[in-house]
C-alpha cells in the first residue's frame, strides 16, 4: 500500500488537494499546513517565536513512502519563512527550502491530520534541526555508540504525553542497509580526498617557506 493510498483511505475526499489550515487558538505560537503534492504528503510547521539560536522558523517534512507499519521514508528541510527564494538559471530553488535531508521515522498519518499536539511534537521536537543532523552524522560512522543510519526515532504517546523514542532494532537495520553502507563508503572517500588536498596544500606551503628561507640564507 502506497502513501497516497494510506492517506486517501483516511480522507473522505480523494480527489482534491488536501489542505489543513484550520485557525489555531490565539495562544498557539505555531501554524501547521498539510497538503498532497505530486503523490507525497507535505507538512510545513511554522514557529512564530523560535527559540534563541535557532536560525529557522519553518520545518518542512515531505513523506514520500510508507509501509503498512507506518515506517516512512521522508525528506526534511529547515528555513525562514521570509527567506529569499534563490533560483538557478532553470528556475530551480537553491535555497534552504529545498536543502533536504533524507530520514526514516514512524509517522501516524491519522494523528498527523487530527492531533495538533502529535504534529507539534513530531515537527518541533523530533525533527529539530540540530537533533536530526546529529543522528545523520552518527549514521556516517562505521561503529557509532548507537547505530542509527538515517533513522531518527519517532513520537509515541506515553502516559498521556507525546515523547521521542528510539527503537534500537530499527536503528541497527537502517545502519546496516545497503543505502547507508554505500553512503558511508562515499563519505569516507570524500573525507580522504579532503585530507589529501589539505596535506598537499600544507606541503606546497612548506616548500614555499623553505624556498624563501633558502633565498634569505644566501
Amino acid at each position: 500500500m502506497g502513501l497516497l493510498d494510506i492517506f486517501k483511505k483516511k480522507e473522505k475526499n480523494n480527489n482534491e488537494i488536501i489542505e489543513n489550515k484550520a485557525e489555531q487558538p490565539k495562544q498557539d505560537d505555531y501554524k501547521i499546513s498539510l497538503m498532497l503534492e505530486n503523490g507525497s504528503l507535505k507538512v510545513e510547521f511554522y514557529e512564530r517565536q523560535p527559540k534563541f539560536g535557532q536560525f529557522y522558523d519553518t520545518t518542512r517534512l515531505i513523506i514520500d513512502r510508507m509501509n503498512e507499519q507506518d515506517l516512512a521514508d521522508c525528506r526534511v528541510s529547515w528555513y525562514g519563512e521570509d527567506d529569499s527564494i534563490v533560483l538557478d538559471k532553470h528556475g530551480n530553488d537553491l535555497g534552504r527550502r529545498e536543502a533536504y535531508k533524507n530520514i526514516l521515522t514512524h509517522i501516524d498519518i491519522e494523528l498527523l491530520q487530527k492531533d495538533k499536539n502529535y504534529t507539534k511534537a513530531l515537527m518541533k521536537d523530533l525533527l529539530n534541526q540540530s537533533r536530526v543532523l546529529q543522528y545523520l552524522q552518527e549514521g556516517l560512522k562505521d561503529n557509532p555508540e548507537r547505530p542509527c543510519g538515517k533513522y531518527v526515532g519517532s513520537i509515541q504517546n506515553i502516559d498521556g504525553q507525546y515523547r521521542k523514542i528510539f527503537d534500537p532494532n530499527l536503528g541497527q537495520m537502517s545502519h546496516n542497509s545497503p543505502e547507508m553502507v554505500d553512503k558511508r563508503q562515499k563519505y569516507q572517500e570524500m573525507m580522504q580526498e579532503s585530507r589529501n588536498r589539505k596535506i598537499e596544500r600544507k606541503r606546497n606551503e612548506i616548500n614555499r617557506i623553505n624556498g624563501e628561507i633558502d633565498l634569505l640564507s644566501r
